[in-house]
């Protein structure tokens, strides 16, 4: 029987050829969200109520109390499953099939990766290099102006504003129309994946890397960066920051974190954050704000060092009350994403020399969380107590080697399952849920591509892990 190790990295080529199709085909990476019409079982009717009185627009609330009644639905049926996280739907008429630059992001990051591939042809390299170009010059086309303490900060939607690649017919398409959810406020998430885009990016060009691209656009692309990461990020994360002296209680909570130090998801218009912050949420943003620490200073102002050290705390109490493994930890994810998108935020976090970890943690909070994360991947997510598909153990299995305790055996079982669920066929995996929604009703989103690049990332950080070990 072929080694399941050897058998996943074998399948890095046909994965690079199905993202590029995906490209090919539409000129972006589409994402599917399906509406479940009976809803979250972890929603509360507090937090119903909790949502009519918030800011959200008027036929969204007017559609959540008339949706309200098919939670009946989660007696009678159960949304199908193969594993942890749930399989998104991509045809039929209840499917939006959009582009966002939430999704982008990890697309981005698969691309940074294929880049590396020594057995690239010179053709195919200038192809992903070229998607790289596109990618980052749409996001710069999509700035927004956003007032936050007296500074203007450039920041970005979940839709492109240019283009929502929409099947204007469907009855998604119309309810995102319809609803205004298709022109949703610009939020944390969207904006600091993009900056820490941004920074990598900057550095490919300043390398003298993406040679083909004209140098005038070099230089162009080159200004506009700059002139977005040298603004204070930081004060930004701040001024959405739940503090002590700041407000109270989240208005819009469907979740039951613990605020303090954490990040509001949706920028404030008043000064105030409103939205319950979610846990991926502020992990993402903390690592942003590690990626780009040389262009915010973030070692050498105390305003900076506090909001990153809030944030901290806040993961750690909701970590250390066992909230994290809880569906009531998330307003837009799943346990197992906070447990990958931590293992990302350990390798920007290790890559710090001593001092600046100290002065970052000095508690070593971010250690224990890194040890409970462990322990979760190796229950919620081992093979041998419950059944996962490819998406679950391309996660977990990323997330051990990240995280630099790895056992073989694991590896090895996370491994055969992304191999024994690989199809032949144009898309070799099913879409699986790697964000949601919880209002109205419920929306889970993915697409075959996006668990195709996550895929790819894991069999990368495999065959790294494996040369580190022979």
């Amino acid at each position: 029987m072929k080694n399941p190790l050897q058998c996943a990295i074998a399948l890095k080529p046909r994965l690079r050829q199905v993202i590029y199709d995906e490209w090919a085909s539409f000129g972006f990476f589409p994402c599917c969200a399906s509406i479940q019409l009976q809803g979250d079982s972890t929603l509360h009717l507090s937090d119903l109520v909790n949502f009519l009185l918030s800011r959200s627009d008027p036929f969204i609330r007017l559609s959540t109390i008339m949706l309200w009644p098919f939670r009946l639905l989660c007696v009678a049926s159960k949304p199908e499953r193969d594993g942890f996280s749930l399989r998104v739907p991509t045809h039929g008429r209840g499917v939006i099939k959009f582009h966002t630059f939430f999704t982008d992001f990890y697309f981005y990051g698969t691309i940074q990766r294929i880049l590396q591939d020594q057995s690239l042809s010179q053709e195919e390299r200038k192809e992903w290099e070229r998607i790289l170009v596109e990618m980052a010059d749409l996001a710069l086309n999509n700035q927004l102006a956003y007032d936050a303490g007296g500074e203007t900060f450039q920041v970005f939607q979940f839709f492109p504003k240019s283009e929502l690649h929409c099947d204007a017919w469907s009855s998604g398409s119309l309810f995102l129309r319809l609803s205004g959810l298709a022109q949703i406020d610009s939020d944390a998430d969207d904006t600091f994946v993009l900056l820490e885009m941004f920074g990598n990016f900057l550095k490919l060009l300043q390398s003298g890397g993406l040679s083909d691209i004209p140098e005038g656009q070099r230089q162009s692309m080159v200004a506009s960066l700059e002139n977005i990461l040298r603004l204070p990020y930081c004060d930004l994360a701040r001024y959405n920051q739940f503090t002590p002296d700041g407000e109270a209680i989240p208005r819009p909570n469907y979740t039951s974190v613990e605020p303090w130090g954490g990040i509001s998801t949706w920028f404030v218009r008043k000064g105030q954050p409103e939205d319950a912050p979610d846990l991926v949420v502020n992990v993402t943003v903390l690592r942003s704000m590690l990626v780009n620490r040389a262009h915010w200073k973030l070692f050498e102002s105390e305003r900076a060092l506090q909001a990153v050290q809030g944030m901290i705390a806040f993961l750690h109490h909701n970590v250390k009350s066992q909230l994290f493994r809880s569906n009531r930890g998330y307003s837009f994810y799943i346990a197992e994403f906070f447990y990958a998108m931590f293992a990302r935020l350990w390798q920007e976090f290790i890559s710090l020399n001593p001092l600046e970890r100290q002065r970052l943690d000095p508690g070593e909070k971010l250690t224990y969380i890194r040890e409970e994360v462990l322990s979760c991947l190796t229950r919620d997510l081992n093979p041998a107590l419950r059944a996962l598909n490819p998406l679950d153990a391309a996660l977990a299995m990323a997330s051990a080697i990240q995280l630099g305790q790895a056992s073989q055996v694991l590896v090895s079982q996370w491994a055969e399952i992304i191999c024994a669920h690989f199809q032949d066929q144009r898309y070799p995996y099913y879409a699986y849920e790697i964000f949601k929604g919880k209002i109205p009703t419920y929306m889970v989103y993915g697409s075959e591509a996006t668990t195709a690049a996550l895929v790819y990332d894991a069999i990368d950080e495999l065959e790294a892990y494996l040369s580190r070990v022979a």
